[in-house]
């Protein structure tokens, strides 16, 4: 082969490299996200960035549309100086559903998407179902972090027992 056609063959060589690299960086961009997208729930309110993966949580725009749908709005009509007024009660939009961890005891507007729901299980580090996704201060049977009954731990014997 000569010099000339050897060149050629490298020029198109390096041509499809690149036509292929290039093709290849934007089809990933488009397959793999860089990040994943941010999740929020609605909580007194407003949205707040969901920490870990959770029911409640959707993306920014589904957040806002809750959280919107379910501040009430209720008309308020002027006071006219005949008319004594009376103090009107603050509303506080909350977690009204006391199994769950944000309960607000104070809240007198329900708040369903606010919820976050406690997760029950497990705290037992020892153990050996232990659950690291359990909620903080609770345990295998509802708010109490001591109670460990459905923890399985091995016995001497070898043989796995439930503790309490």
């Amino acid at each position: 082969m000569d010099k000339k056609t050897r060149n050629i063959l490298i020029i198109l060589l390096l041509l499809f490299l690149w036509w292929y690299y290039s093709n290849t960086k934007r089809t990933l961009k488009k397959v793999i996200p860089e990040h994943p997208p941010k999740k929020y729930r609605c909580d007194a309110g407003g949205c707040l960035e969901c920490a870990e993966e959770h029911s409640s949580c959707h993306s920014k725009s589904k957040c806002e549309e809750l959280c919107i749908n379910q501040i009430p709005t209720t008309p308020t009509t002027p006071a006219t100086p005949t008319t004594p007024t009376t103090p009107t009660i603050p509303s506080i939009i909350g977690c009204m559903d006391a199994t769950q961890i944000n309960y607000d005891a104070t809240a007198n507007v329900p708040c369903p998407h606010c919820c976050i729901p406690a997760i029950m299980g497990c705290n037992d580090p020892a153990a050996l179902n232990y659950y690291t996704a359990v909620s903080q201060g609770w345990g295998c049977t509802g708010n109490n972090p001591n109670n460990h009954s459905c923890c399985a731990y091995m016995g001497t014997n070898g043989i796995p027992y439930y503790g309490t």
